[in-house]
């Protein structure tokens, strides 16, 4: 069989510095830097969020043992300064106060006016309680602290709250004529005797 001749390769001599007749070593060629793939993002673990609860409606105010909510209680608080017989009182050494009114006033005007009251004086009585020394919408004049008192020589005055203007003008009410339809039916002095019941019917 004929001898395959096997072609060597030929090698190239290696490189020399003919200055110094010194063998340059050449360095390996630098492997080609291939970038990483691009790696999905991860997924996040589905997770239960809460949902957004709604708000909580405010707790109502008991007012003599009835529940009212804020704005009816503005409401209210509005009417009475419309139709309470307010006018200025004048305190030794403290001054003048404007728009006031008694306590026995706002306990008879109350029951007038809180049909759950059923004209009963005493749970008016505790329903101004409630709205003055509670609640604060009522402030007493001429004496120390904010107590209610049901009486004629007991001073008070409404307070700027739940968006209550306790001055009638700002609210565009006429006072003459309210304080005329309270005179026609004033309700009973706590100072006189006279039944717990309050009559609602008109004459």
């Amino acid at each position: 069989m004929p001898e395959k001749e096997e072609k060597e390769e030929e090698i190239p001599p290696p490189k020399v510095d003919k200055g110094k007749r010194r063998q340059i070593e050449e360095a390996p060629p630098s492997p080609v830097s291939v970038s990483p793939r691009p790696m999905s993002p991860l997924a996040l673990p589905e997770t239960d969020l809460p949902l957004e609860q709604p708000p909580v409606p405010p707790a109502p105010i008991l007012v003599g043992g009835i529940p009212f909510s804020s704005l009816a209680v503005s409401q209210l608080l509005t009417r009475a300064a419309a139709e309470l017989p307010l006018r200025p009182i004048r305190f030794p050494l403290l001054g003048e106060y404007q728009d006031c009114f008694t306590g026995d006033e706002f306990v008879g005007w109350l029951c007038h006016n809180i049909p759950e009251l059923e004209g009963n004086l005493d749970q008016a009585e505790i329903a101004g309680k409630d709205l003055t020394e509670r609640e604060g919408f009522l402030r007493r004049l001429g004496e120390f602290g904010n107590q209610f008192e049901p009486l004629d020589d007991a001073f008070y005055q409404f307070r700027p709250k739940v968006s209550l203007m306790h001055l009638p003008r700002a609210l565009g009410l006429n006072v003459h004529v309210a304080r005329h339809s309270i005179q026609t039916s004033k309700p009973p002095s706590r100072r006189q005797p006279r039944s717990r019941t309050y009559s609602l019917t008109s004459s």
